[in-house]
């Protein structure tokens, strides 16, 4: 579970809680949300091949319709990746946006989503293309990892992002 604090306090609160499974990417309630919340829920979903990342943030390097993953032996991906490639880890990620604030509510909730859609589309799009960087890590050295990046972000305008 992941919440993003914001200098403007309570007026603003983002959460995102993941889930990861080994499926086809079309569970019905993976998160177990109640009627009232799956009814209001909707679901975007993030193609690491076929969805376009912003023109400023794009690499050869970070494309995997470009690069291939030797350790795994796979791509590059091809459009149709999501029907021929196995297995597929889907992370099913449930993100929660607020704006108190009157008048702009709204507006700024659908713009922050939208930021973050692309901050996840991006980050996905790099674990895949450096699979060969992090496939044989143990799971003590992502840890490690995940603790060494964070504290560098801690150390930024990054600062206030808080890991639960």
């Amino acid at each position: 579970r992941t919440e993003y604090k914001s200098p403007l306090g309570s007026l603003m609160n983002v959460r995102v809680k993941t889930i990861h499974a080994e499926d086809d990417g079309n569970h019905p309630n993976i998160h177990n949300l109640p009627r009232e919340l799956l009814a209001q829920r909707e679901v975007q979903y993030i193609d690491i091949v076929n969805d376009q990342v912003d023109a400023g943030r794009y690499s050869k390097l970070e494309d995997p319709a470009l690069v291939r993953c030797d350790k795994r032996r796979i791509g590059p991906l091809k459009p149709d990746w999501k029907n021929t490639v196995r297995p597929l880890i889907y992370a099913y990620k449930l993100m929660r946006v607020d704006v108190h604030v009157f008048g702009i509510s709204r507006k700024a909730e659908d713009l922050i989503q939208s930021v973050i859609r692309g901050v996840y589309l991006r980050a996905h799009r790099q674990a895949y293309c450096w699979m060969d960087k992090w496939v044989d890590m143990s799971e003590e050295e992502v840890r490690e990892l995940e603790q060494r990046v964070k504290e560098q972000l801690n150390a930024t305008d990054y600062g206030e992002r808080k890991s639960m």
